[in-house]
């Protein structure tokens, strides 16, 4: 790949996952152990899951199922490729032009379209997945950079890309199950909501299947199912946007999500400037405040929004968004090093 995006391996998550203990009394006088798989093909990131089982077979089981849905949602939720028989997000965009091309979609598609449009009115449009027309040229800029180096989109570009971004433009036929663009000349982009969305589909999946002592990592989306079987929180790490060992924050989680947007995983370089991929609806560039922002609360898909909404937005009003929120609680890594957190967020901190 000629652009310089930053990806971890996956020995070295982008959100560490432990719990206390390795082994412990599980329900009919067995011990559960505990296991980790990872998993490379899906929403461009490493999946990590990390879960309690009697033998590893039961482990894998697990593994097997929540690796088939996932693949169902990357293709649905794709924005670049086909897949046959799947109309995805990118087939919205190649073909949902006006009402008489309205394109019948799968249900998990319409949900996430109606949860981004929500998300888009509560964050006062600071996340915005009708924006794919300006994302789109920031991608192409960026994948266009050799050795990370490269040259950044010219103002009329960009304002000539904002022109076709509006999400009222974007009809749901609910009823239907279809999809169509007032504006034939809108992309969708749902980097912002997508993989919150289906970290907390998996996540309600296993719950629903009444399996817990789980946690799932999608890239910079933690999910916790439930508590380690002898009773612990498990501790999750929101890593350091520097690449540090050490962790700038160590939370007790055993329902909630964790979810980290940065400016330090996708990004490439001009004239001595990173621009990463977390482009701000007001100005069309990358946001410039900080160097992560991370939520915590009970809904990945919820936290995934805020993150990006948030990274987008001062200090002041991130904390006013908040606040209309119940159950979140956000930590703010400035690009000083300094950092701000909510209440909430420092009531699931431990000591590092």
């Amino acid at each position: 790949m000629n652009m310089k995006v930053k990806i971890k391996s996956a020995l070295l998550a982008v959100l560490l996952v432990f719990s206390s203990l390795s082994i412990c009394a599980c329900g009919k006088g067995g011990k559960a152990e505990k296991y980790t798989e990872y998993i490379f093909d899906y929403f461009d990131t490493v999946t990590t899951v990390t879960g309690y089982a009697e033998n590893k077979s039961e482990f894998d089981k697990v593994v097997e199922t929540l690796s088939t849905k996932m693949k169902e949602y990357h293709r649905l939720f794709d924005i670049y490729n086909d897949y046959k028989g799947v109309n995805n997000i990118k087939t919205l965009n190649d073909k949902a032009h006006g009402e008489g091309n309205a394109v019948e979609v799968d249900i998990s598609v319409i949900e996430l379209l109606e949860f981004s449009k929500e998300m888009h009115a509560l964050t006062g449009g600071k996340v915005n997945i009708a924006l794919g027309s300006v994302t789109a040229l920031w991608h192409s800029y960026r994948v266009s950079a050799e050795d990370g180096e490269g040259e950044v989109p010219s103002e009329s570009e960009l304002l000539s890309a904002s022109e076709h971004c509006d999400i009222n433009d974007v009809v749901i036929l609910k009823d239907e199950n279809k999809v169509y663009f007032t504006d034939p000349a809108l992309k969708l982009d749902v980097g912002a909501t997508a993989k919150g969305f289906a970290t907390e589909k998996l996540a309600r999946m296993l719950e629903s299947e009444g399996i817990s002592g789980y946690v799932l990592s999608l890239g910079g989306n933690v999910r916790t199912v439930g508590r380690s079987p002898d009773g612990e929180k498990w501790n999750v790490g929101v890593e350091s946007p520097d690449g540090e060992e050490t962790y700038p924050a160590l939370l007790a989680l055993e329902r909630e999500a964790l979810v980290t947007s940065g400016s330090y995983r996708r990004f490439y370089v001009s004239d001595g400037v990173n621009y990463h991929h977390i482009i701000d609806p007001a100005t069309l560039f990358p946001s410039d405040r900080y160097k992560s922002v991370s939520v915590v609360c009970n809904d990945a898909s919820l936290g995934d929004a805020l993150s990006t909404a948030l990274f987008n937005m001062s200090l002041d009003e991130g904390r006013k968004l908040v606040s209309n929120f119940e159950g979140v609680g956000v930590l703010w890594i400035k690009n000083d090093g300094n950092m701000e957190t909510t209440a909430l967020f420092d009531k699931y901190s431990v000591k590092n």
